[in-house]
Parts: structure tokens; C-alpha cells; sequence
């Protein structure tokens, strides 16, 4: 068992051991330089081990490293012994070494296994599951998506740069190859004429930044030194202008950038009445009528509609963004809201609209029908046959959102504030964004409040805005059929 300075000439004189006829003899070489790194010899092959009176563990094949490779093994052997002599298992730190011949891989995934690390899509879905209890759901499934972590996401290849990468190990310049990743993508489809991803690519930087963020503030769990996400920077969000591109033209053109027209509006209204679901019919009913969110008007609960002795209804709510507001429903709005307090009450859930097939039987049945339910109803009335087929901008439920702020801005300033001073185009947002604070939404809702007098009179002035569009498009509609039948 000679003890050698193990260096090139010992390879050398290991390998022509097995160039010979006869097999070699076992024997070992234990190196002078880093005690606990030997070379076994066999006649059935030799190996590199890490060999002491209390740990005999193979490390790999002999041919598995070279004369180069010398220093960094006995800088490994030294760093294995540490983690040994602290009564820690070494295999996964050895196994992730072979691998990449890198120590600071090994040690990275040695973290890992001793728990104190996770592999990046284990802290991924760690991150998710917090997500979901402190974002919107809206908020946290578009970050589950921008991550990969949806069930068939189409995003693997971009993640590779972090694949399997220990959480603490990911740098700066990891996140960077995955974000230049999602632009290349983005280029790619942009050739073929189709979105350049820029959205896409800033909602992964949005996400990394807030997972990454996570990680850095419970270092116990993840081992994080600092955050290498912080220098990340969104990219241009939109594409220079080029007014003689004819795909800019047309994307630009007032064709497709503009709200939903009055027609479309009552075309909406009238094809509500063909939609089967009911439940679905009556969140895109509420929505219309109040510009809310469709998330906010899925989600609603029933507890959030208080009865109010001048103003009906008054719907109490917090919104994705947690701002709250006490909305006094207009009739029409007020009529649906009852009209699905009382045909769903059947439904063992304490939201407005319930979630109506539970797909598994472990689902929570006290959940709201999926706001993407709704909105495939909306998507339906686009296709050929339907009320809104043809339009040029392909009206979604947020262009129902949308259509209430076009349509009051230039209206606000028929109302007045309590200084009996008139609104200004940017109050549409007492009805679509303004908080006004759990605490005082809770005795708006039973008070008479010069806030409510005005929402009130602003969300009748839409509903009447509203229905008007319905009247004149059901107008049309027999005066077209009655053209064509003469």
C-alpha cells in the first residue's frame, strides 16, 4: 500500500497496469498531499476513493478523472471529510461532483440534501403555495405560469439555465440566460408574425423578482447569501414605432385599438340570454353593470350585499389589488344580485356565484365558478353565428371594464363632489380602483354617505347607458330581419 504524491507519472504507471496481459494485483496509492484521497487498483479496474479509518466510499471509475483534475479532488476529499466528520451523508455531495467535476456544485447539492436548500423547482412550488395566500389568485396564477410550474407548461426549454439547480447556487447571470431565453422566444414568434413575448418575458422578471425575494427572507429554509435577482431589469416593453410597417399599422389602427362600441355593448346583452350557464350568465351580467374586475365579480360573496334602506344594494368589496369599496348597485345590477341569492342558495358555498361542478371530490365546495369559465362564454359570442363575430378587437371581459371607463370619463362632470365642485374624467376610479378602507366601506354600507349618493348616481347613469345600447341593438336586430323577410 504505497502512500505517493499521486501526480501524472501515477496515473500513468496505473493505466499500463492494465495494459499488460496479466491482470494486476489489488493494491492501493494513498496520496501524501491530501490524506483520505487513494486510488485502488483490482484486477477488475481500478478507482478513486476517499478511504480513513472510519469511512471507506468510492468516488468514481479511474478513467472518470485525469492528471488536471488532481488538485480539485483533493480539494473535494477535504471538503467531503468536513462533511463527514459532522456526521453528515456524503453520497449526494460525491454523486454531484462526478457529475460536474465542480465543487461548489457538490457542496450546493449537499445542502440540499441535509436540508438546508431545495432544488429550484422545489422552491418554486414552495413559493407558489405561499403565492396563493398572499396574492390575488389572478396575480398568483400568472406567476405560476411565467415560472413553469403549470401542469404541461410550455416554458421547460427557457428554464434549463436553472434546472436542477440548488436555490442558493442560482446567480445572476443564471437568471439572465433565462431571461435571454424568453426573448430569443419572443423573436422567434415576432418572425413569424405573432406577439414578440415582451409582456410575457416582463410578467417571468416580475415573478423571479418576487420568488426570489421570498427565498432571500427565509434563509433558514433556502440558504440564500442575498438575492440574485435584484439587478434583473424589464425589458422595453414595447416595440419602436415603425409607421410604415403594415403589422404596425394595423395594430395601431383605430379599428383595433378602441373600446367596444354601443352596438357591441347591446350585441353583448342580447347574446347573454344564450348563454346556458347560469351562473356564468349572471357573473357577465354583474360585471357589465358595475366595471369590475371579472375575478372580483366571480369571487363575490354573498355576505359582501347588505340592504340598505336608500340606496337598495350596496355591494362591499375587496378587490385583487386589496383595495376595498362599497358600490350601491343600480336596479338592474341589484336585480341580478337577488335573482342569484336566491336561485343558487341551493349551493353549499358562501360566494355569490358558486362553483357549480366541483372535477374532483377531494375540491373545496364552498369555492366561486372559475373566472376563465365566464370568460369562455364571452369568447363563444366572437365565434361565427355569435352577436360579437367580427369584431375587430375581440371583445373579453375586459373590454367590458374597459368600455365603463371610455364611456363615463367624458360623463363625470355632470357629477359633483361634497364641495359641489364637478368630477373630472380620472374619477372613474371611485367605481374601478379608489380604496376606501375596510373600516370605512363597513359603515358606508349602513350610513347615508355623500359617497354613495354619488356612486350611486354614477353606476345608474352606466346601467341606463347600458341597457340603452341593448334596446337599440334588439332595434337593429328586427329591423334587420324584418328586411330580410320582405
Amino acid at each position: 500500500m504505497p502512500s505517493v504524491k499521486i501526480d501524472g507519472n501515477t496515473l500513468k504507471s496505473i493505466s499500463n497496469l492494465y495494459a499488460r496481459e496479466d491482470k494486476p494485483s489489488a493494491r492501493t496509492y494513498r496520496d501524501t498531499e491530501r490524506p483520505g484521497l487513494v486510488i485502488n487498483v483490482g484486477p477488475r479496474g481500478a478507482s478513486w476513493k476517499i478511504a480513513t479509518n472510519n469511512l471507506n466510499a468510492v468516488i468514481a471509475p479511474f478513467h472518470r478523472f485525469g492528471t488536471k483534475d488532481i488538485e480539485t479532488l483533493r480539494l473535494f476529499v477535504a471538503d467531503a471529510l468536513l462533511a463527514h466528520r459532522a456526521g453528515q451523508k456524503i453520497k449526494t455531495m460525491i454523486d454531484a461532483f462526478v457529475a460536474s467535476k465542480d465543487i461548489d456544485t457538490a457542496k450546493a447539492h449537499h445542502e440540499v440534501s441535509i436540508g438546508n436548500s431545495m432544488l429550484w423547482e422545489d422552491a418554486r412550488d414552495d413559493y407558489m403555495t405561499w403565492a396563493f395566500t398572499e396574492y390575488a389568485d389572478d396575480t398568483a396564477a400568472g406567476y405560476k405560469s411565467a415560472l413553469g410550474a403549470s401542469a404541461r407548461s410550455s416554458y421547460v426549454t427557457e428554464f434549463t439555465p436553472i434546472s436542477g439547480k440548488p436555490i442558493h447556487s442560482i446567480t445572476f447571470l443564471d437568471l439572465s440566460a433565462v431571461i435571454e431565453n424568453f426573448v430569443n422566444r419572443g423573436k422567434a414568434s415576432a418572425a413569424l408574425g405573432k406577439s414578440n413575448g415582451r409582456r410575457q418575458t416582463n410578467l417571468t422578471i416580475y415573478a423571479l423578482k418576487s420568488a426570489f425575494k421570498y427565498f432571500a427572507q427565509n434563509p433558514s429554509k433556502f440558504g440564500l447569501a442575498g438575492d440574485p435577482s435584484v439587478e434583473l431589469r424589464t425589458v422595453r416593453g414595447v416595440e419602436k414605432k415603425d409607421r410604415k410597417d403594415k403589422a404596425y399599422q394595423e395594430k395601431n389602427s383605430s379599428k383595433k385599438n378602441r373600446s367596444m362600441t354601443s352596438i357591441e355593448i347591446g350585441a353583448f346583452v342580447h347574446g347573454l340570454a344564450s348563454v346556458e350557464n347560469e351562473i356564468a350568465r349572471m357573473i357577465l351580467f354583474l360585471q357589465a353593470l358595475t366595471g369590475q374586475r371579472i375575478l372580483d365579480t366571480a369571487a363575490a360573496l354573498k355576505e359582501g350585499f347588505v340592504e340598505h334602506e336608500v340606496y337598495g344594494l350596496v355591494w362591499r368589496l375587496e378587490d385583487k389589488t386589496r383595495s376595498w369599496r362599497a358600490l350601491p348597485l343600480g336596479p338592474v345590477a341589484a336585480g341580478v344580485v337577488r335573482q342569484s341569492l336566491e336561485d343558487f342558495a341551493k349551493y353549499p358555498s358562501t360566494f355569490l356565484f358558486p362553483k357549480a361542478k366541483p372535477r374532483k371530490r377531494t375540491d373545496d365546495r364552498n369555492g366561486h365558478m372559475h373566472k376563465r369559465t365566464a370568460q369562455g362564454k364571452m369568447f363563444e359570442m366572437r365565434l361565427e353565428g355569435g352577436p360579437l363575430h367580427g369584431s375587430t378587437i375581440d371583445p373579453a371581459t375586459h373590454d367590458l371594464r374597459k368600455a365603463f371607463t371610455s364611456v363615463m370619463a367624458p360623463r363625470m362632470s355632470r357629477f359633483k363632489d361634497e364641495n359641489g365642485e364637478p368630477l373630472d374624467r380620472e374619477d372613474t376610479k371611485i367605481i374601478t380602483h379608489r380604496n376606501e378602507g375596510r373600516d370605512e366601506t363597513a359603515s358606508a354600507v349602513y350610513d347615508k354617505n355623500e359617497y354613495l349618493d354619488l356612486k350611486y348616481a354614477i353606476l345608474c347613469n352606466w346601467e341606463e347607458y347600458v341597457m340603452r345600447c341593448y334596446s337599440d341593438y334588439v332595434v337593429k336586430l328586427n329591423s334587420q330581419k324584418t328586411a330580410l323577410a320582405a
